[in-house]
């Protein structure tokens, strides 16, 4: 029986062997499966699209996959994976975050076999204001003076009229003077511009339009260094939306521009006036239709040039340079030269240096996006470069530019998006073009709705920024802010 078991056990691993050694025949008709070597994606980075004190927005460029297989992402925050099989290349952190810290971000591709890494870290960040006034609706803007700024805006009254106010202040914000201007029979003035002469400021005031008399009036106020009211002069116009630019005094003439609907040419128009000591007042030209004037600045030479946008079809927009005719009562334009990338760009405000003009506004990008736009042009209009400034959100609005000590330019303004509220937006850009540095600012958890109306650079080469930010819970209540920042942008 033992021998039975014995020659059953030999032949069976005969069998299993003889088996295992089979040539494997392929079936007629059929290849044999060939074995792919994979490839895993290509290298990629990570941009920090926006930052708050609770929410980010992160977006990465799309790693080539050499197999061209379908990618899916996956997100690490701190070590910890908060979301996988991703296949879009953008991620939000909304309202999930921890304000003043640090966060490190790592996004994985995969393949379905191989992966690869991206990694980012920053900060949450909230802004800290220099001074927080309650003064009422919006600001107006900022002049440097030499131990402080003049700050202007206006407030409402809480009737029915809104009152320009206009203050200086010393280099720690506080108030050493106000003077709050009655609006009279102007229902919405407003200071559009303040000037600065060796006696006194010249402040240039506009009602939008006054209901019921299809006009709009005009006022110009002086004051003293001390911040009385010295005199003042008002006109009426036949146009609506009136606005002025800067005004100059030369020659004891003012000198200024002013555009307006004109209602019985269904246009824009911009005219640049002269007014004799508030006396003579006098129409010098008009710039054309549909032509407005954005700013108004008078260069290092004694040049006039104006910052243009075209009200209709996105036509010429940039910047103007007068001839000297001007105090003739001349209206003679030198040049005129367009700054247009693309179509709808928007001319917003100019400043200049010794040798430089920079203008800054807005364009439009597909779909509908809003970017920033600076321009650097010589005295004659010949542009040395134009950098765009494309946030990566919805809008990036443009609202105030200063030359700095190093021939290159602060810019600021207002960054809104579609998974933000807003927030500040500072750049630093070169004399050549490039942006050296950039930061974003988010708000106080109740303020939103930024408008930033002034940047300058102060002696010590940090900057200071003026605005308007609204409070959420009370929509009717703006607040004006000054916030000081060092040479890098930092609070």
């Amino acid at each position: 029986m033992e021998m039975k078991i014995n020659i059953f056990i030999a032949l069976l691993l005969t069998f299993i062997s003889c088996k295992d050694n089979q040539e494997v025949i392929p079936v007629k008709g059929e290849e044999p499966e060939e074995v792919i070597d994979n490839d895993p994606p290509g290298n990629f980075a990570i941009r920090l699209v926006s930052v708050t004190d609770s929410s980010a927005v992160l977006s990465w460029s799309k790693p080539i996959d050499p197999n061209n297989d379908t990618l899916y992402y996956s997100v690490n925050l701190n070590g910890k994976i908060v979301k996988t099989d991703l296949t879009d290349s953008l991620y939000v952190f909304q309202s999930s975050l921890v304000p003043s810290t640090e966060y490190k971000v790592g996004i994985t591709a995969f393949d379905g076999k191989d992966s690869s890494k991206a990694e980012i870290s920053f900060n949450t960040t909230i802004l800290t204001f220099l001074k927080l006034y309650d003064l009422g609706t919006e600001g107006g803007g900022i002049l440097k003076l030499d131990n402080g700024f003049l700050l202007y805006g206006r407030s409402h009254d809480g009737a029915s009229n809104y009152n320009p106010y206009v203050m200086e202040v010393d280099k720690l914000g506080n108030i050493i003077w106000r003077n709050n201007i009655e609006s009279g029979v102007c229902s919405d003035l407003r200071i559009n511009s303040v000037s600065k002469t060796d006696n006194e400021y010249i402040l240039s005031m506009t009602s939008w339009e006054t209901e019921g008399n299809g006009g709009s009036y005009m006022r110009w106020d002086y004051l003293s260094f001390s911040g009385n009211t010295l005199k003042s002069k008002q006109m009426f116009f036949k146009r609506t939306r009136i606005s002025t630019n800067h005004l100059y005094n030369i020659s004891n003439n003012l000198i200024g521009s002013f555009y307006g609907f004109n209602p019985s040419t269904s246009a824009n128009e911009t005219y640049l006036y002269k007014l004799d000591n508030l006396e003579s007042f006098a129409v010098i030209g008009n710039l054309g239709d549909h032509e407005i004037s954005q700013d108004v600045i008078l260069g290092p030479n004694g040049s006039l040039y104006i910052g243009i946008a075209e009200s209709v079809n996105g036509g010429v927009n940039g910047l103007a340079k007068l001839d000297d005719s001007f105090l003739d009562d001349s209206f003679n334009i030198a040049w005129k030269k367009s700054f247009k990338v693309k179509e709808g760009y928007y001319c917003y405000e100019i400043a200049h240096n010794e040798v430089n003009i920079f203008s800054i506004g807005s364009t439009f990008t597909e779909p509908f996006n809003i970017i920033g736009m600076v321009v650097k042009t010589n005295l004659e209009g010949d542009v040395s470069w134009k950098r765009i400034i494309d946030a990566g959100s919805y809008e990036t609005l443009l609202q105030a530019v200063s030359p700095t000590k190093d021939g290159g330019c602060i810019v600021a303004g207002n960054i809104s998006g579609r998974y933000t509220d807003g927030y500040f937006g500072l750049f630093k850009i070169s004399s050549d073009g490039v942006i050296e540095w950039e930061k974003k600012f988010s708000l106080y958890q109740d303020l939103n709705s930024i408008t930033v109306n002034g940047v300058v650079e102060n002696q010590d080469g940090g900057y200071y920024m003026y605005g308007t930010v609204r409070d959420s819970w009370r929509p009717e209540r703006h607040y004006q802010f000054l916030i000081k920042l060092d040479e890098n942008g930092n609070p």
